[in-house]
């Protein structure tokens, strides 16, 4: 049996039974009209209450109420008071409902047919279950007998969801009990009673006799007492708060109250803890599955069913969602929604964010983004992201490709590429680049003109101009310039110059060394001998015999070689040479005697002479005498070519072999051979010459020339008249300036003052007085034309189809006549055109005004553009578009355009429709999808989506948002109204919002039980009344108090203090500021604004505020920390203590056994990580900064001294002043300019000045037979003034250098520094030197250490 509802529970109109409904109705018994007087009572009171209800509310068809659920319906009737005897579960609210008087705010009516008490689980059919109608079909069912409901799809409801499987022990049992059978229907009585089935009784809790376990009082003010089922605590002198929590299982013991009225209890009937506190206008609700509380005076609210959540504050602050899907609004400022795949939000409308597509397997298609507008953006699509600071910063990666950067105009830009392998940095001060995979990286200081760059093969530094130094590694060379100095070494030389004085090169190879000190002495040192030159003079010395001097103010130089080669040179009396091994061995000779004469001899070949006058010389079969100027003579007696030339004066004459050469110059020249024959007289610019081999002669004179050859020929007269003939035919006459005729390829051309003509084998065309012309063609006589340049033009000629024809009378005719079109011109603003063919059509112009196309079954085409506009249609495909001033209008065959340029647009198509009017009106809809959006600022927003969702806005007075199962209505402007319906939450709020309200939970759904709808009532800050079908109740008065109590427990809320008692789950109490809650997790106490404490029952976990933030800490299980007010701050681990003092001034880090980091800024850092062995140490006012990596140490005092260790090397720099590097047991110390020092392998040299004096001391040991060491041979040497003279002992022989030589001198031993005579006397004698070879002199050798 099913009946709409409520009223077939009631004996409505409408309640009638249906004949078609599973099962039959058994006849209907009378009733007993037996009842008692206190139930009758209690029934007038509620005739009373509900006749006051139907007097202040107005009647609404479709505003019901569910009751509990009924049995048997009876027959309609009017209902009367014997009648309900029989329905002992009737409330008042179902006597309103059955009189027919429709409450304020009804919930929605059902729309599918509830499972009766009466029908049990396993009878249900198993057919598949019946499918949801769309929420358009809503509106009419089979499962309700009565008048379906006439609200639109907006205020129906979703139809209810199916029930879930009751497979819970209580659910069967309940399913299984016999429904109750029909009343009968007693004599005389109008209608059957209501047989109803009485719910079950709940469970009682299990009953457990409180024992005390402790108690802690100070009577009369303080109790505490700890028992098995809760905990009591009381203040009751002055009596400010209770507050009792229950143990684990014993949740409903929860209770709290205090003289603010806030009051907490559980109900055992909801399992909740209810709470309620009238002062502050605050109540709440909580369990593991719903939670809900709000506070009126503040407009805020919270309520949470499972996943499902929803928070408000209005109007300003308003959150949502589940699980998956959250929403946040702060009015008008923020919206932020997030779900699983994509995040999106905006703040002020000036900051909008969001991400999409983050969680699926392809990286490529994530999309993220970040604006401040107008400051800032930032878009990140799959691994490459974009950063745009207006004005100045540009920023982004790209993570697939490795490529990161950062620029701030015009300041920085910094880049790395290749994932962090190659880097850049551009700075105005300073620019680094670096390549860490090709070991390559450049850095420059552009102010100071000072840049480095080091690869693996190459290394070049500079500082300004005038310091440079460059390596090659693959070579091994080393440049340095410090300007002037500039020196270079590589395996195979040494070079060092100081600019522009001194210049010394030194080959390595082969151990030469030049030495140059401009402009005084040049120098020069070989294995094999030894040079100096001055101003004054030099010499060389050398072995085998080689000697030379020479005295420079003399000039006078004397040099003698091994092998005989010698020269001897006293300038400018005389001068000898002499090499007996030159050319081959026959020697040579050279002697001269001043003025007098000389005579050389070159093997077989020998000159002399009386200069300037006389010279005579022989070289074999050639010879030569000259007298000096007039006499010449050269003669060669070689068979194969022999020559004898004589010249006397102007005269000369040649003989060879096949002929002769003479002239007197310069008249005349003449000669004869076996190639040329020529003859030239200058003085009457006449010359002949005949090329005999090419068989080529050319004649020049003043009056003829003439060039003739075997393919050619040129002849001239007067350089006016010139007749060119050359191969093919080709051929070229002129007279200048009255003609020229070329005719070359069947082409001719014909040029005069007067004119000229142009022919080829196909037209003739001719020219006069450069305005006239014409032509015509040859092969084809349609081809011709004329015209007076440029006013007349006419062309005539033939294409496809026939003849076109040309007619131009610049600037105001002009016509084209061709098969296929016409063209006509007037003056030259009006145009008209044909075209014939397959697209025949005509077209005439009056520029600028109009515009006109006929074409015969096409587009027909009128325009202008002095009035504009534009007309187009076509009549077979019924299209057309007008454009008139900023109005247009489009129809085509899918679609349909128009509208007001900028202003208004309409489209319409079969799938598409659009209307957008510039700057308030937007409408866009889907045809296919259903859905549309329409916006009318600022008075009206309407979206619809294709799943049946819609949003609506009628501002500033109506909202309304439909869902697939939900509504949610209210109004934007006093007196604020809401109509908020959640299906998947099961509760509906409706009211005019402070005066009435009501809100309802559970009942909206199949599967629920019908005693479950727990109804509120409430007027603030007047009253709240709810109550529900399993016991529970609310209350509150003048928002003095509120009380809520259910069988899982109570709350008493009141503005002094309250408490929420729900005995097993949660005991919560608070007193004005000071509060307390106890759960089965943790602990909460609470002394606002002082003090804060959580503390958690099950872990060693805490969290303590006091006076925040004087002081705030935390520890979790082997974790701490704490702050004391933002100053100072501790975290604690097992293996780590770190603390901060007045961030960031002072820092201190500490792990055990791996790092100690402290800094105090802005004066120190220490960082010293024993774990990888390295440490950094920085005082920053004294710009000294300290780094160690194992071995490796380098210390810099910015920028004056630098000092960098790596193993056993090291280099220094002082302040440009001092340079010491240490590599591979060598030691490199320099003093620009005034010294340097050179010690390592047995040497240690050091050098005095540029050149003005250096030293060097040598160590070599010596060991005996058995390779034991019995001692070290030392030296001493030294050299001064650029080495012209020196000394040195090498521990066998001491000598004086002067100009490379060495002088013996008399042996003695070593000198050595007193510091280290001592250091050595100090030492263990070594054994004794074995028997040397005598020896002018002994060797002195150093003893063994």
């Amino acid at each position: 049996m099913v009946a709409s509802e409520p009223t077939a529970r009631l004996g409505g109109a409408d309640a009638s039974p249906r004949l078609d409904a599973p099962g039959d109705v058994s006849p209907l018994a009378e009733p007993r009209l037996e009842f008692s007087a206190g139930r009758s009572r209690v029934l007038a009171v509620s005739c009373l209450v509900g006749a006051c209800l139907i007097a202040l509310v107005p009647r609404d068809s479709q505003a019901r109420t569910r009751s509990a659920a009924l049995g048997v319906v009876a027959p309609p009737a009017p209902p009367l008071l014997p009648s309900l005897r029989a329905a002992p579960g009737l409330r008042a609210s179902d006597l309103v409902a059955g009189l027919g008087a429709p409450l304020l705010l009804a919930p929605p009516p059902r729309t599918t047919p509830r499972r009766l008490p009466s029908e049990s689980t396993s009878e249900a059919p198993t057919s598949e279950p019946p499918t949801e109608p769309a929420p358009e079909d809503m509106s009419g069912t089979t499962g309700s007998s009565g008048p379906a409901p006439t609200g639109s799809p907006l205020t129906r409801p979703a139809p209810n969801l199916a029930p879930p499987p009751e497979s819970e022990e209580g659910d069967e049992t309940e399913a299984a009990a016999p429904a109750p059978a029909p009343a009968a229907v007693a004599e005389g009585q109008l209608f059957a009673p209501i047989a109803t089935t009485e719910p079950q009784a709940e469970p009682e809790p299990q009953e457990e006799t409180p024992r005390l376990l402790k108690g802690k009082s100070v009577p009369p003010f303080w109790i505490d007492r700890t028992f098995t089922t809760h905990r009591t605590r009381a203040l009751t002198l002055p009596p400010l708060f209770f507050h009792r929590n229950g143990t684990a299982n014993h949740p409903e013991k929860l209770f709290h109250f205090n003289l603010s009225l806030t009051t907490g209890w559980y109900s055992e009937r909801t399992a909740k803890r209810r709470w309620l506190s009238p002062a502050i206008l605050f109540f709440g609700s909580f369990s593991e599955r719903t939670t809900g509380w709000g506070s009126v005076a503040l407009l805020m609210g919270y309520k949470r069913v499972g996943e499902q959540y929803s928070f408000g504050q209005f109007p300003f602050v308003w959150r949502w969602g589940n699980k998956s899907v959250k929403n946040l609004v702060v009015v008008p400022f923020h919206y932020h929604q997030k779900t699983p795949d994509s995040l999106r939000g905006f703040s002020a409308v000036l900051f909008w964010y969001g991400h999409k597509n983050t969680t699926d397997k392809d990286p490529l298609n994530d999309l993220r983004y970040f604006v401040g507008f107008p400051l800032f953006y930032r878009v990140t699509r799959g691994p490459s992201t974009v950063n745009v600071g207006v004005p100045l910063y540009l920023g982004g990666q790209n993570k697939a490709r490795g490529v990161q950067w950062h620029t701030v105009l015009p300041f920085v830009h910094w880049q790395s590429s290749e994932y962090g392998n190659r880097k850049d940095l551009w700075t105005l001060l300073y620019v680094q680049r670096s390549d860490k995979a090709r070991s390559q990286r450049s850095w420059a200081v552009p102010p100071l003109l000072t840049f480095s760059r080091q690869t693996p093969t190459h290394k070049l530094f500079s500082a300004t101009p005038l310091v440079w130094r460059a390596e090659n590694r693959d070579r091994g060379s080393v440049a340095w310039s410090v300007f002037p100095w500039v020196s270079y070494r590589d395996p195979e030389q040494r070079n060092r110059v100081l600019f522009p004085l001194f210049w010394q090169f030194g080959d390595v190879k082969s151990g030469v060394t030049s030495s140059v000190f401009v402009p005084l002495v040049y120098a020069r040192k070989s294995p094999q001998d030894t040079r100096v030159y001055t101003l004054l003079g030099g010499g060389r010395s050398g072995k085998d015999g080689r000697w030379g001097f020479g005295i420079t103010p003399l000039l006078t130089f004397v040099r003698n070689e091994p092998g005989g080669k010698s020269f001897q040179v006293v300038t400018p009396l005389f001068g000898h040479s002499h090499d007996p091994s030159a050319y081959g061995g026959k020697g040579s000779r050279t002697v001269s005697a001043a003025v007098l004469g000389y005579y050389s001899r070159r093997g077989e070949r020998w000159d002399a002479g009386f200069a300037p006058l006389a010279f005579v010389g022989r070289d074999g079969t050639r010879s030569y005498q000259t007298i000096t100027p007039l006499f010449w003579h050269r003669r060669d007696t070689d068979p194969q070519n022999p020559s004898d030339l004589w010249v006397l004066g102007p005269a000369y004459a040649k003989k060879v072999k096949s002929g002769g050469h003479g002239g007197l110059a310069p008249l005349v020249f003449a000669g004869r051979d076996d190639k040329f024959r020529y003859g030239i007289v200058p003085p009457l610019l006449f010359g002949h010459v005949h090329d005999v081999e090419a068989q080529r002669s050319r004649t020049v004179s003043l009056v003829f020339a003439r060039d003739k050859g075997p393919d050619h020929r040129t002849l001239g007269v007067l350089n006016l008249f010139w007749d060119v003939k050359r191969p093919g035919g080709e051929r070229h006459t002129a007279l200048f300036p009255l003609f020229y005729r070329r005719h070359s390829e069947g082409k001719t051309l014909t040029l005069t003052p007067l004119g000229g003509a142009y022919s080829t084998p196909e037209q003739r065309t001719w020219s006069a007085a450069a305005i006239l012309y014409g032509f015509r063609g040859i092969k084809d006589p349609d081809r011709r034309g004329f015209g007076l340049i440029p006013l007349v033009f006419y062309d005539r000629r033939k294409v496809d189809g026939g003849v076109a024809s040309n007619v131009v009378v610049a600037p105001l005719f002009a016509r084209h006549r061709a098969p296929s079109e016409d063209l006509d011109m007037w003056s030259p603003l009006v145009w008209r055109t044909v075209t014939r063919g397959e697209k025949p059509r005509k077209n005439l112009a009056v520029i600028p005004f109009y515009f006109r196309q006929r074409q015969p079954d096409g587009i027909d085409v009128d325009a202008g553009l002095i009035l504009p506009f534009f007309y187009s249609r076509d009549k077979v495909r019924r299209t057309h578009t007008l454009i008139a001033g900023p109005a247009f209008h489009r129809l085509t065959r899918t679609s349909l355009n128009a509208g007001v340029v900028p202003v208004y647009w309409w489209h319409d198509s079969a799938e598409k429709r659009r209307l957008i009017s510039l700057p308030l009106i937007f409408h866009q809809a889907d045809k296919n999808k259903l859905e549309h959006t329409t916006i009318a600022v600022p008075l009206w927003f309407d979206r619809r989506r294709a799943n049946g969702r819609r949003s609506w806005v009628a501002f500033p007075f109506v909202v309304g948002v439909k869902g697939q199962f939900n509504f949610t209505r209210f109004s934007l402007t006093p007196p604020i109204f809401y109509d908020i319906f959640r299906l998947h939450k099961n509760y509906r709020f409706t009211g005019v919002v402070p005066f009435a309200f009501r809100y309802q939970k559970c009942g909206f759904r199949e599967e629920d039980d019908d005693r479950c709808r727990y109804t509120l009532w409430g007027s603030w800050p007047l009253f709240l009344y709810g109550k529900d079908g399993k016991g529970r109740t609310s209350h509150g008065a003048l928002m003095l108090y509120y009380f809520d109590k259910d069988p899982g427990g109570r709350r008493f809320l009141t503005l002094l203090g309250g408490a929420n008692v729900r005995p097993g789950e949660r005991l919560t109490w608070y007193a004005l500021n000071f509060g307390h809650t106890t759960t089965r997790k943790f602990k909460t106490t609470v002394f606002f604004p002082l003090f804060f404490r959580k503390a958690y029952r099950t872990q060693d976990r805490s969290t303590t505020v006091v006076l925040p933030p004087l002081f705030v800490g935390a520890h979790r299980e082997d974790y701490r920390w704490f702050q004391a007010g933002l100053m100072v701050w501790n975290f604690r681990r097992p293996h780590k203590v770190t603390t901060v003092v007045a961030p960031p001034i002072f820092f201190t880090a500490h792990s055990y056994a791996e790092r100690r980091m402290t800094w105090l800024l802005p004066l120190f850092l220490r960082d010293n990580n024993w774990a990888k062995d390295s440490s950094f140490t920085s005082v920053f006012p004294a710009l000294v900064f300290q780094r160690r990596r194992g071995q490796d140490n380098d210390w810099v005092q910015f920028p004056l001294i630098w000092h960098i260790e790596r193993g056993e090397s090291s280099g220094t720099f002082g302040a440009f002043m001092w340079w010491d590097i240490r590599r591979k047991g060598r030691v490199t110390q320099v003093v620009p300019a005034l010294w340097a020092r050179q010690r390592g392998r047995g040497r240690d040299v050091q050098v005095l000045g540029p050149g003005l004096g250096w030293w060097w001391r040598t160590e070599q040991k010596l060991s005996d037979a058995e390779g034991q060491d019995i001692g070290v041979k030392k030296g001493l040497h030294w050299r001064a003034l650029f080495g012209l003279v020196g000394g040195g002992n090498d521990g066998a022989q001491r000598y004086f250098s002067l100009f490379g030589g060495r002088i013996p001198l008399r042996p003695k031993a070593v000198w050595e520094p007193r510091r280290k005579r001592l250091k050595a006397q100090q030492q263990v004698a070594p054994k004794a030197l074995p028997a040397a070879a005598p020896a002018p002199a002994a060797t002195p050798v150093e003893k063994k250490p």
